[in-house]
């Protein structure tokens, strides 16, 4: 059912995306165009982050991102829930991981709001990793409720928009994979 005027969240991906890309892109070059850090793979975000004036760029655009996460988390989140009940899906999505999204939204914004000249806070790394982590479950929760809604009732959800958050669920995986090797081996060093 769509309605006139109504906000669909394909645009505020569509907003979202290139922020969540590009702004760390951003932060990236400059700190190693300038010589502010080694190239890949030394530095983490966080560290090109750092930097003037990088560090607010960074912070304007990832809080602003964060936002529009947060509406997304809400939108896909009564989209799914409506759709379920309309077509008479027994099993309910969960209304407690739509609210630990919504923390998640706030550990999200603590993290970059303690990016700074200085460098980060002692909340940065618990909250960004609560953060990744309530993503990743968030995303996956809520792909599996898709594809077993739409294997209830296909017409529900577009196979391709299915395959879209299926890849999107895996790229997740595959980046805190990444993420905790980078630790490791940070580490180990």
């Amino acid at each position: 059912m769509v309605f006139r005027g109504a906000l669909n969240v394909r645009y505020l991906i569509l907003v979202y995306i290139p922020i969540a890309i590009l702004t760390p892109f951003y932060s990236y070059y400059k700190a190693v165009s300038q010589k502010q850090e080694k190239p890949f793979p030394h530095a983490t975000i966080t560290q090109t982050a750092c930097h003037y004036p990088q560090d607010i760029a960074f912070r304007y655009f990832m809080l602003i991102g964060s936002s529009i996460l947060a509406l997304i988390f809400f939108m896909m989140f009564r989209w799914v829930e409506n759709v379920a009940k309309s077509v008479g899906f027994p099993k309910p999505i969960s209304n407690l991981l739509y609210k630990v999204s919504l923390f998640s939204i706030l550990l999200y914004g603590i993290t970059i709001g303690t990016i700074d000249e200085k460098g980060t806070g002692p909340l940065h790394s618990p909250c960004a990793v609560g953060f990744f982590l309530i993503l990743i479950l968030s995303i996956m929760d809520m792909t599996l409720y898709m594809t077993e809604l739409r294997n209830f009732y296909t017409p529900t959800i577009r196979k391709v928009s299915l395959r879209c958050k299926q890849l999107l669920a895996v790229y997740l995986l595959l980046l805190w994979a990444y993420c905790i090797t980078m630790i490791i081996l940070v580490s180990s060093d």
